[in-house]
Formats: structure tokens, C-alpha cells, sequence
């Protein structure tokens, strides 16, 4: 099974370009705020700091939600 930063890096690569090419002026900080303010955070990820978390980062990403 693939799992980890092996399958998350391209999903979420994925992710951005799908965001730039809804709107090409987004900022890397804009990118970064959208993604972590979207991210989403079940019993699986379990509470997650403001900072992000190790194994998790900000949560969940669900790119039908942006």
C-alpha cells in the first residue's frame, strides 16, 4: 500500500495546480493559508495544533471542499 509523504506530495501538488488554475494570482502564502484553513480534521487525524502536526500537517485535504 502507498502511503505517507509518497502519496500526499503529488495529491496536494494536484491540489495547488488545480487552485492556479482557477485563479494564477495566488501567492505561495495565499496557496499555503487555503490549504491549511481547508484541511480537515477527524478521529483519524485527532486534534492538531495551530503549528500543523508531524504526521498530519494541517489535517486532511478534501480538494471537493476549496
Amino acid at each position: 500500500m502507498l502511503q505517507g509523504t509518497s502519496m500526499s506530495s503529488p495529491a496536494v501538488g494536484g491540489i495547488i495546480a488545480l487552485l492556479l488554475e482557477a485563479n494564477l494570482s495566488l501567492t505561495p502564502q495565499q496557496v499555503k493559508d487555503i490549504l491549511a484553513t481547508t484541511a480537515i480534521v477527524d478521529s483519524s487525524t485527532g486534534i492538531i495544533p495551530a503549528q500543523g502536526s508531524l504526521p498530519w500537517g494541517y489535517g486532511k485535504q478534501m480538494p471537493m471542499l476549496l
